[in-house]
């Protein structure tokens, strides 16, 4: 006995170039899921006055969602970056970082959307479980 096979579907997305299908191969966005991404980390540095902190946030990104986490990242860094000694000569390391990983982020091409996905089936709205009136209590307890 074979199992059916269903007929395939148009893809709702042109496809990239390069790829094999409809939808590219390789690493999808952590954020969106949309592909193109490139596997890079967006850095960032809070100074305080006797310690510091690193910040990180690893890929991979599409090219909106990377730009967006570079631009958070280094304006965060702008404002909390400047507050210790050594911060002073870290920070803006970090920040010239980061310009590196925007570069590389800027060279995907515009980010495609991931394929669409069925629904979660749901319970029918008549077999749900009902509540009798009444019987939720009006507020706290006096």
């Amino acid at each position: 006995m074979s199992i059916p096979v269903p007929p395939q579907q148009n893809a709702p997305h042109a496809p990239h170039p390069g790829a094999g299908g409809p939808y590219p191969a390789g690493p999808s966005c952590r954020f969106c899921g949309s592909t193109p991404a490139v596997n890079v980390t967006v850095r960032g540095h809070q100074g305080f006055l006797v310690m510091m902190r690193f910040l990180s946030l690893p890929g991979p990104f599409c090219r909106s969602c990377g730009e967006a986490a570079v631009r958070r990242m280094n304006l965060n860094s702008l404002w909390q970056g400047w507050w210790g000694l050594a911060s002073l000569v870290i920070n803006p390391v970090t920040m010239l970082v980061n310009l590196a990983t925007l570069s590389r982020i800027r060279k995907l091409p515009a980010p495609v959307p991931p394929a669409p996905v069925a629904p979660a089936p749901t319970m029918p709205y008549e077999s749900a479980p009902t509540v009798p009136y009444g019987s939720a209590p009006a507020g706290p307890p006096r």
